[in-house]
C-alpha cells in the first residue's frame, strides 16, 4: 500500500557538501530528479528538479522533521525500501521502473537508478519522468495491433474474392464450356442435318458462348480492371457506372479534362481506394446521392467523396463492420504519401477528402 509523506530536501546542498562534489554541482541542474540517502536510507537531498515535480517517498526513507521544507514522492509497496536496502547491502546497481504522483500533473512513470554513493555510504537515485515515452509506446502497440487486425480482415476478403473467383470459374464457366461441348456433340450428331435444325443449335450455342464471354470478363476485371488500361478517369467513369447501376443511386461525378499522369501501380492503387470507398458508401451509409470530384491542387491532385446519407459518429466507438474499410483506404493512401480526412455527422452524411502527391513525387 502506497504511503504519502514529506521528506527532507534542500534546494542547495549545504557548501561543505559540494566542495569536491561536482557530482552534486551537476546534479542542481540537471532535468532528472535527483535523490541522496545516508547509509541509514534517510533521505538527505533532493535537487530542484525532485522538488519542483514534489517526489513523494515511503514514510521510512524521509527523514522528515517538524519545519524543515517539504518534497513529496510515492512508491508502491514499498518497492522502493528494498530495492534501496538491497543497493545498501550489496552495493549493486538497479533500476527499475515506478508509478508516481507530480504535483498537478497526475499518475506519472519514472525510469529508477539507484546506485551507491560511494563518498558518504549511502546512495543516489536518480529518476527520468519516461511517461510520454510510455504513452507513445503504449499508442504504437494499439496502433500495430489495429493494423494487423487490418491486414489480417484484408487477407480475409482477398481470400473470400479468391474462393469466389475459383466458383465463378469452375462451377459457372465450366458448366458453360460443358454445355457448349455437349451442343458441338450434338450438332455433330444431328440427323437430318437441315439448315434450320442447324440454325436452332447455333442459336443456343452462340447464347451459351455470350454467357462464358461475360463471365470471362468479370473474373479478368476482378483480378485487374483492363479498363485501367484507358486511363485513370475512363476507369473511374467505368467503376462509377456500374455502382449506379448495381445500387440504384446517382452519382455526380467532377473529372478534369486531363489524366492525373500517376504510374500505374498508383493508378491501380488509387482505383482500388475509389472502389473501396464507393463500396462502404453503397454498405453502410444508406445514401441516395454521391458526388466524386478529382481536381489538381498546388501539391498535386484531391479527391472528394460527398454522400447524403446516415452519416457516423465520429468521436463514438467504431463500427468494426465497416471501420476497415476506411482503415485499409487510409493505410493505402499513407503509403502513397498522402493524406486522408474524413468529415461526418448524424444524418448530414459523409465527407472524405484525400491529397495525392504530383507526378514528380513518385
Amino acid at each position: 500500500m502506497s504511503m504519502h509523506v514529506c521528506a527532507k530536501t534542500y534546494r542547495r546542498a549545504p557548501p561543505d557538501e559540494l566542495e569536491g562534489r561536482p557530482d552534486l554541482l551537476q546534479a542542481e541542474t540537471m532535468p532528472d530528479l535527483v535523490i541522496r540517502f545516508n547509509a541509514h536510507r534517510r533521505c538527505v537531498y533532493a535537487n530542484m528538479a525532485a522538488e519542483l515535480v514534489s517526489i513523494r517517498l515511503p514514510k521510512a526513507l524521509s527523514g522528515w522533521q517538524p519545519g524543515m521544507e517539504a518534497a513529496v514522492f510515492e512508491a508502491e509497496d514499498n518497492l522502493l525500501c528494498h530495492v534501496l536496502e538491497e543497493v545498501l547491502q550489496t552495493g549493486a546497481v538497479v533500476e527499475t521502473e515506478m508509478n508516481g504522483l507530480a504535483s498537478g500533473c497526475g499518475k506519472r512513470c519514472y525510469l529508477v537508478r539507484i546506485m551507491p554513493d560511494l563518498p558518504t555510504g549511502g546512495a543516489l537515485l536518480m529518476a527520468r519522468d519516461v511517461t510520454e515515452l510510455r504513452k507513445s509506446s503504449d499508442e504504437i502497440l494499439r496502433a500495430r495491433s489495429r493494423l494487423r487486425q487490418i491486414i489480417m480482415q484484408h487477407d480475409l476478403e482477398q481470400q473470400e474474392n479468391s474462393r469466389r473467383l475459383a466458383h465463378a470459374v469452375h462451377e459457372e464457366l465450366g458448366q458453360s464450356l460443358a454445355a457448349l461441348r455437349l451442343q458441338l456433340a450434338c450438332l455433330g450428331g444431328m440427323r437430318p442435318f437441315t439448315p434450320a435444325a442447324v440454325g436452332g443449335r447455333v442459336a443456343d450455342m452462340m447464347q451459351t458462348l455470350d454467357q462464358a464471354i461475360g463471365l470471362m470478363r468479370e473474373v479478368a476485371v476482378s483480378l485487374h480492371p483492363v479498363v485501367l488500361d484507358a486511363g485513370l478517369l475512363t476507369a473511374l467513369r467505368w467503376l462509377v457506372g456500374r455502382f449506379v447501376q448495381q445500387h440504384r443511386m446517382t452519382c455526380e461525378t467532377r473529372f478534369p479534362d486531363e489524366e492525373p499522369g500517376f504510374p500505374a501501380p498508383v493508378c491501380g492503387i488509387v482505383y482500388q481506394v475509389v472502389e473501396q470507398l464507393l463500396d462502404n458508401i453503397a454498405r453502410h451509409a444508406a445514401a441516395s446521392h454521391v458526388l466524386l470530384e478529382l481536381a489538381p491542387c498546388p501539391e498535386g491532385w484531391r479527391f472528394r467523396f460527398e454522400d447524403n446519407g446516415r452519416g457516423f459518429d465520429m468521436f463514438g466507438v467504431p463500427d468494426d463492420s465497416s471501420g476497415y474499410g476506411l482503415d485499409w483506404a487510409q493505410e493505402q493512401v499513407a503509403a502513397l504519401g498522402g493524406e486522408f480526412v474524413i468529415l461526418s455527422l448524424l444524418g448530414k452524411g459523409t465527407v472524405i477528402e484525400i491529397w495525392l502527391p504530383g507526378v514528380r513525387k513518385f
